[in-house]
């Protein structure tokens, strides 16, 4: 026979406050709730989860996953776009972003680096999201040399509600946003183009006409010039053009 532990009882309440127009719940620990018996024979222990629960009240998604690419300088680039939306009514302001893999930081962005890869919904400048706007932010992470390409980022957004409403809502809120990096080949090509003295026009990585373009097509954000390149070709004297820049003709 198995001597059967009693049945345990715990109580768990829910509150619910407003903020803007959305309404949060949150767990207080006090509402009725049984644990089934279990045979007191069984040993062992499950490992709880101990990371603590975060309101973000600007959610963020990769848009694409990043695929590892060799640049022209040789190190290997990251590529991807973090999708922000601040889900609440009052504004919310972005203070920066870090990035890291295995326990290396590769990425801290915030200030005028940051306003430099920020694309607001709205199309104003500056950091601070309107309610219920959304933004991109354009990304490359260039991985040390010698690094292999990790299996994911572990992105830290910082943001601050012009509004918080503290313990729940505190004034400076740090957001985890766990970016998987794809494990396929980058395509390669070979060069498009013969002959000398071709630049390469708007490529990768740092945002540009190519990589802020974003099309929504069947419910969703296409990326397709993420890598597009403008080839121009550049004259004996490392020249673009002779004469006047208006004209055509030059």
């Amino acid at each position: 026979m198995r001597a059967i532990t009693p049945r345990r009882s715990r109580t768990r309440c829910i509150a619910a406050i407003a903020f803007g127009s959305a309404v949060l719940l949150t767990i207080a620990g006090c509402s009725s709730e049984s644990s089934e018996s279990t045979p007191s024979s069984v040993t062992g222990s499950t490992t709880a989860d101990t990371a603590a629960d975060v309101l973000t009240p600007v959610t963020a998604n990769a848009i694409d996953d990043p695929i590892p690419v060799v640049g022209s300088d040789g190190k290997t680039h990251l590529a991807y776009e973090l999708l922000l939306t601040n889900v609440m009514s009052d504004p919310v302001a972005v203070r920066s972003l870090e990035v890291s893999a295995s326990g290396q930081k590769l990425l801290d962005l915030q200030g005028t680096a940051l306003t430099g890869i920020m694309r607001r919904g709205s199309g104003q400048p500056g950091l601070e999201l309107a309610g219920g706007e959304y933004a991109r932010l354009t990304l490359d992470v260039a991985l040390p040399d010698g690094t292999a390409a990790p299996s994911s980022l572990s992105n830290i957004l910082t943001v601050a509600p012009t509004k918080p409403q503290p313990p729940l809502v505190p004034a400076v809120i740090a957001e985890p946003i766990t970016v998987t990096v794809a494990q396929q080949k980058a395509v390669l090509l070979d060069p498009p183009l013969h002959g000398a003295g071709w630049l390469n026009g708007d490529g990768c990585c740092i945002p540009s006409a190519h990589r802020t373009a974003a099309n929504p097509i069947n419910g969703r954000l296409w990326l397709a010039e993420r890598f597009a390149i403008d080839w121009v070709q550049l004259d004996a004297a490392g020249k673009l053009f002779v004469g006047d820049r208006s004209n055509l003709a030059s």
